[in-house]
């Protein structure tokens, strides 16, 4: 058996429908990392690296040398499908508060219900965030689109685990999509 590596480079390709707004990347899993499913993992491109859930490929994958992320992954990290990310196991800290904000063009406004944090933290369960990301929570739409959100901050900081304790807040007020 080959010896452990620290981090890998891979190319980047587009991710499974099924993936998409989950926080998942579909890496071989003959990668020399040793990663288990439900690992973190981080994806570090040229500016800037982002977590996700490691997930293990389809077997026309394998040997391709392929990380399959959605695209607002692709945009956290600032890469497009064939670029190269390095890729690191990561043991990611438990999120003890996460502050989102909704992402709404030409400054729209946007009023959540009473149990919105609830409702987030169920979909954000074992998902892994850094401040500076977007993310979706899935299941949550605005006139039958994804309603993407910033994430504001994090308590510790770097990148951390969405737990069942993790306290949510979800600003009501939005960010520009254009400044964002």
């Amino acid at each position: 058996m080959a010896d452990k590596k620290d981090s890998i480079t891979l190319r980047v390709s587009k991710a499974m429908p099924s993936d998409v707004a989950h926080g998942r990347a579909r890496i071989s899993g003959d990668n020399g990392l040793g990663l288990k499913p439900g690992d973190v993992v981080e994806i570090k491109g040229e500016e800037r690296s982002t977590g996700a859930i490691f997930w293990r490929s389809r077997p026309e994958d394998e040997k391709m040398g392929l990380i399959r992320i959605d695209g607002i992954m692709r945009q956290n990290v600032g890469v497009s499908p064939g670029d190269a990310v390095t890729v690191t196991i990561i043991e990611a800290k438990d999120c003890v508060k996460l502050t989102l904000s909704p992402v709404m063009a030409n400054n729209q406004k946007v009023k959540f219900g009473y149990d919105i944090e609830d409702f987030a933290l169920r979909g954000l369960s074992k998902r892994p965030v850094i401040e500076g990301d977007r993310i979706f929570i899935p299941g949550l739409t605005i006139f039958a689109e994804a309603l993407p959100f910033t994430v504001l901050n994090t308590t510790p900081k770097g990148i951390v685990k969405v737990t069942l304790e993790t306290d949510i807040v979800i600003k009501d007020e939005p960010k520009d999509a254009e400044n964002v």
